[in-house]
């Protein structure tokens, strides 16, 4: 038998870019669009053939999103700022918490825990081309605010000492803003305050655990004040 006759391959295409001699090239277009693809065998007696076909490159979409900031137990929006130059994409969202998977495009979640999570957006076009892109999200505790006091009723002027009870399990306390209900204000951990004026207060505390992650406790009508008498009397000798 005779063995086939040695062939030579040339592979090009328009626009340019691909350019082989090899029988089964590999090549990777970097812009999407149409080309003309040639082929031209030769054989080692100088016999050609060519073959022109069109290969359609469609565009990648770009999957990225923008993270909030997360407070325990509070729900917050992802927002989605994918995109693609031509075409339609479909979102597939993994939020890190074993809690399932979301196919809206700006979906809204909240965590059961605080801690870190590794949230994963993967964006699918439609002509099946994917990308996919991952964010950490540092989920933060939430504080719980209490307080007590050391008197509640009596005359004015009235001195209150507070004592803060909140308790954060899960990180720090960055800060207290008191609120006595006459006007007055405090940033104190434990803060005494003096009541001037006959009448009845609602205090609240709230406690930050970041800029974010806030509890506030509000006791209503907590404080009552009492008006002092005055003593005069006229004197008839």
């Amino acid at each position: 038998s005779t063995s086939p006759d040695p062939i030579t391959y040339s592979w090009t295409s328009l626009p340019a870019g691909l350019n082989s001699s090899l029988q089964v090239p590999t090549h990777t277009f970097s812009l999407p669009g149409s080309y003309q693809i040639q082929l031209i065998v030769e054989s080692n007696n100088s016999c050609k053939d060519t073959a022109i076909k069109t290969a359609t490159v469609y565009p990648n979409p770009i999957a990225d999103f923008t993270v909030p900031d997360f407070c325990v137990q509070q729900q917050e929006t992802f927002t989605n700022t994918s995109s693609i130059s031509s075409g339609t994409i479909s979102y597939v969202w993994d939020f890190g918490d074993a809690s399932g998977f979301s196919t809206i495009q700006n979906p809204a979640h909240s965590y059961a825990v605080p801690g870190p999570y590794t949230v994963l957006l993967t964006v699918k076009s439609n002509n099946n081309c994917i990308d996919t892109t991952a964010h950490s999200v540092l989920v933060k505790s939430i504080p719980t605010t209490n307080f007590t006091e050391d008197i509640t009723k009596g005359c004015a002027p009235l001195c209150v000492q507070f004592t803060n009870q909140t308790v954060n399990l899960n990180g720090p306390i960055s800060a207290y803003e008191w609120d006595f209900g006459d006007g007055s204000i405090s940033t104190d951990t434990d803060p005494k305050h003096c009541y001037a004026v006959a009448g009845t207060y609602t205090v609240k505390l709230k406690a930050y655990s970041t800029s974010t992650c806030s509890d506030e406790v509000i006791k209503a009508s907590l404080i009552v004040v009492y008006p002092v008498p005055v003593a005069d009397f006229n004197y008839n000798p």
